[in-house]
C-alpha cells in the first residue's frame, strides 16, 4: 500500500446567517415546486409543518426567535437545538408564504 499527499479541498459550509438568507429566499420556489407537483410536495416533512404553522399567528415571532436561536446561540447552545430551530425557521418561512398564498 502507497501513501500520497492527496490533499481535499471543499469550498466550505454556508455560515449560520447565509443560510438563513437562502431559507428566507428560498420561499417562492417552495410555491413553484408545490404548485408544480403537489403530490410529491405533500408528502414532505417540510410542508405538512410548514401547513400546521401557516395556522399559527405569530409566525413571525417563531421566525425571530428560531432566527436568534440560530445565530446567538453558536457559542452556548448545542448543535442539535440549533439545528432544530434552522428546521423551523425554514418551516415558518414556507408558512408565511402558504397564507399569504390563501390570502
Amino acid at each position: 500500500m502507497i501513501h500520497i499527499d492527496n490533499a481535499a479541498t471543499h469550498l466550505g459550509l454556508d455560515e449560520d446567517k447565509a443560510l438563513l438568507v437562502k431559507y428566507e429566499h428560498s420561499e417562492l420556489n417552495f410555491l413553484l415546486m408545490l404548485q408544480a407537483h403537489p403530490d410529491s410536495v405533500a408528502r414532505m416533512p417540510v410542508y405538512r409543518i410548514a401547513r400546521q404553522l401557516s395556522h399559527l399567528p405569530l409566525r413571525r415571532a417563531l421566525i425571530w426567535s428560531c432566527r436568534q436561536t440560530v445565530v446567538s446561540g453558536r457559542s452556548i447552545l448545542p448543535v442539535s437545538l440549533r439545528l432544530f430551530a434552522l428546521k423551523v425557521f425554514r418551516a415558518a418561512i414556507y408558512a408565511q408564504a402558504l397564507h399569504a398564498q390563501k390570502h
